[in-house]
């Protein structure tokens, strides 16, 4: 989903529409295969090579088959999202909203995911990704922009809880963080940015020393 905007730009700037049709197709075919009832994603979906036919999913990097891998769930967001900023249709939003509200519902207190969001309560090991709270938090604020405060003021309250997981973030990792005098203190200092080439609407992050305690 996240190399779509390529075959958008492609089509609008050479002017053949052979490239947004594979990319809204792509598109089309992660919406009705992938993207499951309640907004949360399959990782990977098995085709019959000859007949195109569904066989079903696999847990992939997900904790099972019918699991909902966070990465995938913030890809799926943040994909759909840019394919309504580059298409206008409808079905594109929606399905980027429906992603959004299971990825928000589904946060723990510090905004930051677990790996997959059906871990079982007595599994070994519970990590949490980062990179999903990242890719999500970028996905809802493209969101957010093409809201423009709909929703009842969503997209307003959405565009501020990005950037607060992308705080929550970037200390936990810098509490890790040292330096040969001693530990130091960061803070991210976080600007947004649109892309001239593909229209990608992202954030740049910059950790900056805050305190250095000898």
């Amino acid at each position: 989903m996240m190399n779509l905007p390529l075959l958008y730009w492609a089509s609008r700037e050479i002017e053949d529409p052979r490239y947004r049709l594979i990319a809204e197709i792509h598109a089309d075919t992660v919406l009705r295969e992938f993207v499951q009832a309640d907004g949360s994603v399959h990782h990977i979906v098995s085709f019959d090579p000859e007949t195109g036919e569904r066989r079903g999913a696999l847990a992939g990097q997900g904790y099972a088959a019918d699991s909902a891998w966070s990465r995938g769930a913030a890809w799926a967001l943040y994909g759909f999202a840019l394919s309504y900023t580059y298409t206008g249709k409808d079905k594109y939003l929606a399905a980027a909203q429906k992603a959004a509200r299971f990825f928000l519902d589904h946060l723990p207190a510090d905004l930051v995911p677990y790996w997959d969001f059906r871990l079982p309560a007595d599994a070994e090991e519970m990590p949490k990704d980062s990179s999903a709270a990242a890719i999500a938090a970028s996905g809802l604020m493209e969101l957010a922009f093409s809201l423009q405060g709909g929703e009842g003021g969503r997209g307003k309250r959405t565009s501020r809880r990005p950037k607060a997981c992308f705080v929550r973030c970037m200390k936990t990792m810098a509490r890790g963080m040292r330096t040969k005098k001693g530990c130091c203190s960061m803070r991210p200092a976080i600007t947004l940015r649109r892309s001239a080439w593909t229209r990608r609407l992202s954030m740049e992050i910059t950790i900056l020393p805050k305190r250095c305690l000898s």
